[in-house]
């Protein structure tokens, strides 16, 4: 028992993501769901900086507790800017974690989150945009210099 237990000085064991999970608790605090189903949210792969993704998770979990049925929101890409950006690549990023989250969401709730095809089409979409994204120059910003 005492190799579980922290010694003096030692801080308490805390499981990997322990932050992430309190985080999607605070999000979710206002969603009213049963405990076990709550966790479940609670548990979905979101970093506590990514406020798309937590935005995402307020809402498919506001979905669930109102009606049992979580649809997929339609994401409909615009035209490729003709200069890449970093913060073009990170909104990016930020969609298709929006739809890791709702496939995440499916493969434990599979009778509520039905889109699961338009989710990995997106998805699909989003990661091929990226790639073609990274394969362009990348403007600096205004800031930013040519050598960092």
């Amino acid at each position: 028992l005492s190799a579980v237990l922290p010694g003096p000085g030692q801080k308490p064991y805390r499981g990997k993501g322990s932050e992430s999970l309190g985080q999607a608790a605070r999000v979710l605090v206002d969603v009213r769901m049963p405990p076990g189903e709550k966790f479940v949210f609670c548990q979905a792969p979101v970093a506590s900086s990514d406020v798309a993704a937590l935005t995402a998770l307020h809402g498919f979990a506001r979905d669930y507790a109102a009606a049992g049925r979580v649809t997929f929101p339609e994401v409909e890409l615009a035209t490729a800017p003709s200069r890449v950006t970093a913060r073009h690549i990170l909104e990016l990023e930020g969609l298709h974690k929006v739809c890791d989250v709702y496939l995440w969401l499916a493969s434990r709730f599979v009778n509520a989150f039905m889109d699961v095809d338009a989710a990995q089409q997106a998805r699909s979409q989003i990661a091929a945009r990226i790639s073609q994204s990274l394969r362009q120059p990348l403007e600096a910003s205004r800031g930013e210099t040519e050598d960092g």
